[in-house]
């Protein structure tokens, strides 16, 4: 966590200090590798205080990402508004990372990761990674994070250029998408208490599939934003739902699958935009999100041979 909050502030901190595109490049890698050290540690310890078959820490904990998702749009707007430069929010993120490594090193003495979440050795490393639970697992969060993200960076484009919205009109939609995740994360942190985590995941990915279908379909632009919100909440569960099973299923190599689990959502956001702008180019915009309502139909399949694998297992 120390080092990938280190390589996180480094990466924020320099961004944009000099003129050289390669350099930019190289210093957005060691921001991409401090955030992927952070994430997995992070998923780790909350799997390590999680209560067996439980997913409410880890909701709680993901809503934070949802929290920044929905206000960033805002204080991009207000920042334009107010003609600040857009180096002083990355020196200022670059001064919360630093918060985080002081109180991460106060704090460090509070966990101890048990010696039972580790790999041995490079066989059961590769045992581990042929799993099939863990591939339909890893599977689910590829076409997740592809489809989530994906719809984020693209729906205020959509609603501008299918709907005829304003462009305030279409960064909002962006909030109220990340608000419908937001909401569904907070809600079964605090309302849920049972232990069905494939099921949850398997209804969550279905809702998501549907809704998405009628917000592309939608003629109304009102009827179209409220189906958008309802996918934000059924994308919500899936990536804490996910980790948390592997906390279940995965007791030995639990750093190892999370990492992978994780890898393989980035894999994801790499993909898929190239397509997506692809199939828009060729297409429009329209077919573009048809594409990824697609991803969300093999998230479903996923999803669903999880839980086929767990009741052969039963």
């Amino acid at each position: 966590m120390l080092v990938g909050l280190i390589l996180q502030g480094l990466g924020i901190g320099l961004f944009g200090c000099f003129d050289s595109l390669a350099a930019n490049l190289i210093i957005f890698i060691v921001l991409g590798l401090g955030q992927g050290a952070v994430e997995v540690t992070t998923n780790v310890s909350v799997v390590n205080i999680e209560a067996p078959g439980k997913s409410r820490l880890m909701n709680l904990v993901h809503s934070a990402f949802t929290v920044g998702a929905m206000i960033a749009p805002f204080l991009a707007g207000f920042l334009v508004w107010w003609d600040v430069s857009w180096r002083v929010v990355y020196i200022v993120m670059a001064f919360l990372c630093l918060c985080m490594l002081v109180w991460t090193w106060q704090a460090r003495w509070l966990h101890d990761a048990s010696e039972s979440s580790s790999v041995s050795n490079e066989a059961n490393k590769r045992k581990l990674f042929c799993d099939p639970l863990l591939l339909l697992l890893s599977g689910t969060i590829f076409f997740y994070v592809g489809a989530e993200i994906g719809i984020s960076n693209w729906i205020a484009e959509y609603f501008v250029e299918i709907h005829q919205s304003s462009a305030s009109f279409g960064a909002l939609m962006v909030s109220v998408l990340w608000f419908g995740v937001f909401l569904g994360r907070i809600g079964i942190s605090v309302g849920y208490r049972g232990n069905q985590l494939v099921k949850l995941l398997v209804i969550c990915s279905l809702a998501s599939f549907l809704f998405l279908g009628l917000a592309v379909w939608s003629v109304s632009i009102w009827w179209s934003g409220l189906f958008f919100f309802l996918t934000g909440m059924g994308f919500s569960i899936i990536y804490p739902c996910v980790m948390s099973i592997i906390g279940l299923k995965f007791k030995k190599g639990q750093s190892a699958a999370i990492g992978l689990v994780s890898t393989s959502g980035g894999v994801g956001v790499c993909i898929f935009p190239f397509v997506m702008s692809a199939v828009s180019e060729q297409s429009g915009l329209i077919t573009g999100f048809l594409f990824y309502w697609i991803l969300t139909a093999l998230m479903c399949v996923c999803a669903w041979l999880v839980i086929m694998l767990f009741k052969r297992e039963v």
